[in-house]
């Protein structure tokens, strides 16, 4: 994996305004190989590339993938303090991104006794009474492409409740580009489609404050997640009949969830700190294979996460 990635930052600050602005750029190169040998008794490649199961020899494979990533962006935030207690804030981002993609993949069966010891296409598997099944080769020798543009935003709003007590609301919108699935042998038909981008929007009340001159902090807030095509990695069947696992979307899911920081010094040079967190997550709506996953809940997503540091 090779990367690379450069950020320019402008930004000024007067009596009640503070701006930023700046251009982000990011490319990634990442070449991958997979080698696989194995010898069953179930699975072999015949001379029209058919799958013979009977044959008790080996074959072997190699994948070599490379992933092409560039993402460049603008972007923008402004600061406005227009009263002595409201703090108003406005930001944009604009991405535009594309990925290449590029894989190929061989097979080479060893020691088959002879044409003859193969089950050919249209012959019915002996060991299990099923056809025979043509295994679909992957290769690719033209890379794929996709590009993809994006404008997030976000507008908040702070309330100074006191010096030391900020009262705070924002609403913010966040995007994770698209990309090809290609970790499957057996999977050639649906990678010419990649992933579609993710979306996020983001809802967060909170509240900041120091108390006992400054010994202890208090920090909390209540959030709530969007996502629309949310990438997961999800089984699909091909055009051979095989499972295969690849990154997909699914069309909605949400996350709620409340976090509670604190950090008290009861003695100089002695910090103690407690951090909870509680989410409910779970799929909006999730169909996959004709199976309705809708109102599961959401992978890596724990209810209750406890923290504690000195």
């Amino acid at each position: 994996i090779e990367q690379v990635s450069q950020e320019l930052r402008w930004s000024g600050t007067s009596d009640d305004l503070y701006w930023v602005a700046g251009a982000y750029y990011f490319r990634e190169q990442i070449d991958y190989d997979m080698r696989s040998h194995f010898q069953s008794s179930s699975i072999g490649l015949g001379p029209n590339g058919e799958i013979p199961f009977a044959l008790p020899e080996q074959y072997r494979t190699m994948m070599a993938t490379d992933h092409l990533t560039n993402s460049a962006a603008l972007f923008g935030q402004v600061e406005w303090r227009f009263t002595e207690a409201w703090e108003l804030i406005l930001g944009v981002r604009y991405t535009q991104e594309d990925k290449e993609y590029l894989r190929r993949v061989s097979y080479n069966v060893a020691r088959v006794p002879s044409a003859d010891n193969l089950v050919s296409v249209g012959r019915v598997n002996p060991t299990n009474g099923r056809p025979a099944q043509r295994f679909l080769r992957a290769d690719s020798t033209t890379p794929l492409r996709a590009d993809w543009d994006n404008v997030s935003w976000k507008v908040g709003l702070n309330f100074h409740l006191t010096d030391r007590t900020m009262l705070y609301g924002s609403v913010s919108t966040g995007f994770k580009g698209g990309t090809f699935s290609g970790s499957s042998l057996i999977l050639p038909e649906p990678l010419a489609d990649p992933a579609d981008p993710e979306l996020l929007t983001a809802s967060e009340l909170g509240i900041k404050t120091t108390l006992l001159e400054g010994r202890l902090r208090f920090n909390a807030a209540v959030f709530h997640y969007d996502y629309e095509d949310l990438q997961i990695f999800s089984t699909v069947r091909t055009s051979s009949g095989d499972n295969s696992s690849i990154l997909d979307n699914i069309s909605k899911a949400r996350v709620d969830g409340v976090d509670v920081d604190i950090a008290w010094q009861p003695l100089a040079g002695l910090t103690l700190g407690l951090a909870i967190g509680y989410m409910d997550g779970e799929y909006v709506d999730f169909i996959s294979e004709g199976r309705d996953f809708s109102g599961s809940d959401l992978v890596n997503a724990p209810d209750l996460t406890v923290t504690g540091r000195i």
